[in-house]
């Protein structure tokens, strides 16, 4: 059998696509984290901010507020909700089977573009997955700084 050379822009490619990978589930991770923070920053305004406002009386400011922390509380669940199906690497089974214990075994070269291809996929579906998760992040975000705002008015409207 003849040694195979390896070729360094594949090697190249493979290592970025196992970073771009890494870097993702960091970012998810970290969203996951942010997210939490916001659960609790909505609990809280909700128990000084609204129990306050309540003790005023209901108005339509108090029930607007109380549907906004349901959805805030709702995107947030979206978000934290654990789900299958995220791509961050490779079944150690699968290679050996699909390209180490095959009698025509891959090269190496043919290895590193595969995997770097696969990785990509997995990137991309994670994406698109991700992407939605930000945008409910954002609709939780929304959602807490209208409720602190219905509150807010709910509590000067008795006041006024």
């Amino acid at each position: 059998m003849v040694e195979e050379v390896e070729d360094p822009r594949k090697r190249l490619a493979f290592e970025e696509s196992i970073r771009a990978l890494t870097l993702q589930s960091a970012v998810l991770d970290d969203l996951r984290s942010r997210t939490g923070i916001l659960l609790t920053a909505a609990s809280l305004t909700a128990t000084f901010v609204g129990s306050r406002a309540l003790d005023e009386g209901f108005s339509a400011w108090t029930l607007v507020a109380l549907a906004l922390f349901l959805a805030t509380g709702g995107f947030c669940l979206r978000v934290l909700w654990p789900s299958e199906n995220w791509q961050f690497s490779f079944n150690a089974r699968t290679i050996l089977d699909g390209y180490v214990r095959e009698p025509d075994s891959a090269s190496l070269n043919k290895m590193l573009v595969e995997f770097a291809e696969f990785n990509q996929e997995n990137w991309d579906a994670n994406n698109e997955k991700l992407s939605r998760l930000f945008r409910s992040f954002r609709l939780a975000v929304l959602a807490l700084v209208l409720q602190v705002l219905c509150w807010l008015m709910a509590i000067g409207m008795t006041h006024g």
